[in-house]
């Protein structure tokens, strides 16, 4: 075997420059992190919220079972808390617009 040989490498692909809306896709259908991806700030941020919101969450509710301190405070702090998880309702409809029922008529 000579050792003057170079081992053959297959050819390298263009790196094409993405969009931001061609990596959100990416990260939708891959997942939120994948091994070669980093977080954004705002998704850090999003992040972060939601775990001091599910650690107020947990400590209202150990402190609401072992009635410690004020009841109240950790009933509001609850509340507080899921109300701001929980989407609002809202009510499907298919109502036609105005014009379409007077024009139907």
């Amino acid at each position: 075997m000579d050792t003057s040989e170079k081992p053959i490498q297959p050819p390298r692909k263009e790196m094409k420059s993405k969009t931001h809306k061609e990596i959100d896709e990416q990260r939708v259908i891959k997942g939120w992190f994948s091994e070669c991806s980093t977080p954004t700030a705002s998704e850090i941020i999003y992040l972060s919220q939601i775990l001091v919101i599910f650690v107020v969450i947990i400590t209202s509710l150990y402190n609401l079972s072992n009635k410690n301190g004020d009841n109240s405070l950790w009933t509001a702090l609850l509340t507080s808390c899921l109300g701001y998880m929980l989407p609002n309702p809202k009510i499907k409809t298919n109502r036609l617009p105005v014009e379409e029922i007077h024009s139907s008529a």
